[in-house]
């Protein structure tokens, strides 16, 4: 797999329609949901029998679950740095003003020295997508990552999580009761 491409999108042929840069520091991104996840497990008494029960029915452990969350987080990342305005309704979060904010340290254009304050978000951008292997696409990762818990919080992903687990215990329960 080249370096900085998570995954590869194929056609019907098996031909590589599309490669899948890292947007958000992917490795980094999994371990931190792995732990969110874990935090989740723990709530549970029976949080070995739970994991062992998500392994028999789904064929998965919660590292390959926040593998699954991470990859398709990457793939939103995607495509939302490619939408005409990152503004999100119901969030304050906005990549386009937040990305050259976090660069300069300014929050307006006008208070910025240079002239390329508006050329900031693009050119992370077009790193990102060419899976850039420099120490500023790393950077920008590393942000990006950090933007991302920033925006959406760990409470609701950790809250959207226990939901999660919640389902799947009341089922192992139901198991078990008709066993």
């Amino acid at each position: 797999m080249e370096k900085n491409i998570w995954e590869y999108v194929k056609n019907s042929k098996g031909e590589v329609i599309e490669k899948v840069a890292d947007y958000i520091g992917v490795e980094s991104f999994a371990k931190v949901i792995e732990s969110l996840y874990r935090e989740c497990l723990e709530n549970f008494d029976d949080a070995d029998d739970l994991d062992e029960y998500i392994a028999d029915l789904y064929g998965k452990n919660i590292q390959s679950m926040a593998w699954d969350f991470t990859l398709e987080a990457n793939i939103e990342m995607k495509k939302y740095l490619h939408l005409p305005d990152q503004h999100m309704n119901g969030n304050f979060a906005d990549l386009s003003m937040d990305y050259p904010k976090h660069v300069t340290g300014v929050w307006w254009a006008s208070d910025y020295d240079g002239d390329d304050y508006y050329d900031l978000y693009p050119q992370m951008v077009a790193r990102l997508d060419a899976a850039e292997d420099s120490e500023q696409a790393n950077e920008d990762r590393e942000y990006l990552e950090e933007w991302y818990f920033e925006a959406f919080g760990t409470y609701n992903i950790k809250y959207n999580f226990s939901n999660e687990l919640e389902e799947i215990h009341s089922m192992m329960e139901e198991a078990y009761e008709e066993a």
